[in-house]
């Protein structure tokens, strides 16, 4: 998919969330609790203020997914970030974040956001698979910096790191072979 197209189909998701939260919104405004309801005040000013982070969240989001197909990652980074502050509990922010700081080497940051979309609760599925491969990566790619500076001891918990992400791979998804390779690669670089 060439990058123009990916952009429209971000842009083109990013105005249909947007719209359909408008259209909620606007629904649930016409159907405010009245002043003899039930709701506390307070309570109604949480959900108000939960529905407009919501909104909040998508905007970023989707912003970085658009600077992501541009390869902008380092705008990504920034959105993804902002994003995520809306939304801490979001393992995919995390795990995208992940991916763009591999984009842009930053292998130690990497490292770190895919172990944070791993310890998220919610995080299944693809997600995990993902978060688990970028963390790999980017351990293979700190192994490989310590190697070059001869320190053999960071550079070994750097290889035991990556190997257990590789294997989590494996058992989250046995048909791949792509683990098998990065695999090869991580033996290649053991200290």
């Amino acid at each position: 998919m060439d990058a123009a197209l990916a952009v429209k189909m971000a842009t083109d998701a990013a105005h249909a969330d947007l719209a359909s939260l408008d259209s909620f919104f606007a629904t649930t405004s016409s159907h405010s609790p009245s002043s003899n309801s039930q709701v506390p005040h307070k309570e109604q000013a949480e959900e108000e203020e939960e529905e407009q982070e919501s909104h909040t969240f998508l905007l970023h989001k989707h912003t970085a997914a658009h600077h992501y197909a541009k390869k902008e990652y380092k705008k990504a980074v920034q959105e993804y970030k902002h994003a995520h502050n809306e939304n801490t509990k979001n393992a995919a922010v995390c795990a995208n974040i992940a991916q763009c700081c591999i984009e842009i080497q930053e292998w130690e940051n990497a490292y770190e956001w895919a172990n944070k979309a791993i310890e998220r609760k919610d995080t299944t599925g693809k997600i995990k698979l993902k978060a688990y491969w970028r963390k790999a990566v980017a351990g293979r790619h700190m192994l490989e910096q310590e190697r070059k500076r001869g320190n053999t001891a960071e550079g070994g918990q750097w290889y035991e790191a990556a190997k257990s992400a590789l294997k989590m791979v494996k058992i989250l998804e046995p048909t791949y072979k792509g683990h098998n390779e990065e695999l090869k690669i991580l033996v290649r670089t053991d200290i």
